[in-house]
Formats: C-alpha cells, sequence, structure tokens
C-alpha cells in the first residue's frame, strides 16, 4: 500500500503523520541544542571577561612602574572606604578603579560581560549594576556630604583587601604595599570577579570565609560575617559556570574555582613546608608560603 498523499492537482504531500515525524524530531534537536548553544554563549562570556581582567592586570602592572612599585590600593582619600565622590582634594574619594583608569582608556573593561549575574541586589540601583563610572564623574563639588557620593558604579571587579587588619606582611596587596613585598606574585590574587563592591575584604583570621555560600546559580566567598550583598566588604563571584576571573600580582588573568581556593592544600604552610588546615588563605596574602 502507499503511504504518499497526492493534493487535489496530482502533487506529492506530506501526510498528517509525516509532519508530526518531522516536528518530533525537530523538537528533540532543539531540546538538544539549544543548551549547547547557551553554553556557548556563556563561555564566550567567560573568554571576554577574561581579556578584560588581563587588561586590567597589564594596567595594574604599569600603574605600579609608574609609581616606583607600588601597587595600587584599594582606595584614595580620607575616608576613601566610604562612597566614592568628585570633591576636589583633599576632600575626594575614589577606588582603584579611577587610579588605574588612565592606563586602561576604556570604561567598559571595569564591566563584566556577565552583568549582572552575581551582583548585589538593592533597590534602586536600575542599570548601575556592575556598570563603572569614575568617581570624577558623579557630580560637581560641593559642601554637601550627602551629594554627589556612590556605590553603584565600581564595575563588576573587586580588588583583594583580605587580611587588612593582621600584620603587613599578610595583607592583601590592596593595602598599601610594593611589588618587592610580594614573595610570589604568579600565586598571590590581586583583583577578581566581585559583587559590585571594588573589593574584597575581612581584617583577620577569625573573619575568614568558612565556606563557599550559594545563592541560586551562584557560589561566592566573602567575610563570614557579611553575604553576597554586601557592598561594603565585598565578596568573590564564580558567574562563569562555575568559574572565577582572577587577576595575579604578575599581571597575568585565569580562571579558577572556589573549591581550589578554599581548598586545604592552599592554606599557609608549617615550618616543615605541609599545609597548616587553620592557617591563612594562601593566594589572598602576599607572605611567602
Amino acid at each position: 500500500m502507499k503511504l504518499q498523499s497526492y493534493n487535489k492537482r496530482g502533487e506529492f504531500a506530506f501526510t498528517l503523520i509525516e509532519l508530526l515525524v518531522v516536528i518530533a524530531i525537530i523538537a528533540i534537536l532543539a531540546a538538544i541544542l539549544f543548551p549547547v548553544f547557551a553554553q556557548a554563549r556563556e563561555k564566550a562570556r567567560a573568554t571576554a571577561c577574561l581579556s578584560n581582567t588581563k587588561q586590567i592586570g597589564l594596567a595594574m602592572m604599569a600603574y605600579s612602574q609608574d609609581y616606583d612599585e607600588k601597587m595600587v590600593r584599594g582606595w584614595y582619600g580620607n575616608g576613601g572606604f566610604g562612597r566614592s565622590r568628585a570633591n576636589p582634594a583633599p576632600d575626594d574619594r575614589y577606588k582603584w578603579m579611577d587610579a588605574i583608569e588612565p592606563f586602561v582608556k576604556n570604561q567598559q573593561l571595569f564591566s563584566c560581560p556577565n552583568n549582572p549575574k552575581g551582583l548585589a541586589q538593592r533597590p534602586g540601583d536600575g542599570d548601575a549594576r556592575g556598570r563603572y563610572l569614575p568617581a570624577k564623574q558623579l557630580g560637581a563639588a560641593n559642601n554637601n556630604d550627602t551629594l554627589d557620593e556612590d556605590e553603584r558604579y565600581y564595575g563588576s571587579y573587586a580588588i583583594n583587601s583580605a587580611y587588612w587588619g593582621e600584620d603587613r606582611s599578610r595583607k592583601g596587596p590592596a593595602n598599601d604595599t610594593t611589588l618587592a613585598a610580594i614573595s610570589s606574585p604568579a600565586d598571590t590574587i590581586w583583583a577578581m570577579d566581585g559583587n559590585g563592591s571594588y573589593q574584597f575584604a575581612w581584617p583577620n583570621q577569625n573573619e575568614d570565609p568558612e565556606v563557599i555560600r550559594k545563592n541560586a546559580d551562584i557560589s561566592y566567598l566573602c567575610n563570614k560575617f557579611t553575604d553576597e550583598n554586601n557592598l561594603q566588604e565585598g565578596a568573590i563571584i564564580d558567574r562563569h559556570q562555575g568559574r572565577t576571573n582572577a587577576i595575579y600580582c604578575d599581571g597575568h588573568a585565569k580562571s579558577v574555582t572556589l573549591s581550589f581556593l578554599m581548598s586545604a592544600d592552599q592554606r599557609t604552610r608549617n615550618d616543615d613546608g605541609t599545609a597548616n588546615p587553620n592557617g591563612f588563605i594562601r593566594q589572598f596574602t602576599p607572605a611567602d608560603d
């Protein structure tokens, strides 16, 4: 028996069953390919973010070379850890991104292509989330301390201000140090994917991140007494398929996992060379391990 169908003019036409089979095949292929396309887009964004961090790393190195090997600090100005503002010196406040911006000359580099994924959420942020705007563009100077200040435009990347209350040999590189003080620059993190704060910070081991926390499909590390929405102490975010991009103190950048950073062998060493499970988180301190 012939299964083909013909229209009134004798031309070949699909039967209903054949059309349903074709539709089913298309649906199956779509179900297989759409996740692949989504993963490819995520991979492309991660690659673009890594390119951003590499260029930022080069700018940070250029800054150090121009300033007698001093590393860019996390913040500048009286009370500079507070909201950035555009007042004339000495009443201005600005962050590390503003200090190296002349070496970058591309404000978009400070924004991850995966924005706003993993960024702190607050009412009124709107399209400011993850966007970088230099402090000097925040507004005209005035005598009202509450105006022309903002903390929404720090971009996507956070500098390493860890252990800021510890001995100088343990403080993260954003805490007023020099390249010469970093004994292992290729193993010491300078900046990473962040939650929209200009830094990630905790004062001492008592406030070390204890565990990798999770919110929906995002994992993060932060001061154990804060959370991923804190824009003062900040947080490290793995917004790239379970990975985060890191800039190291020799200027190179690479993708790492939070579990690697928190693993037992990434703690500072005992005198016999073994990892100390209660030691400092090794890649966040410039001390010789």
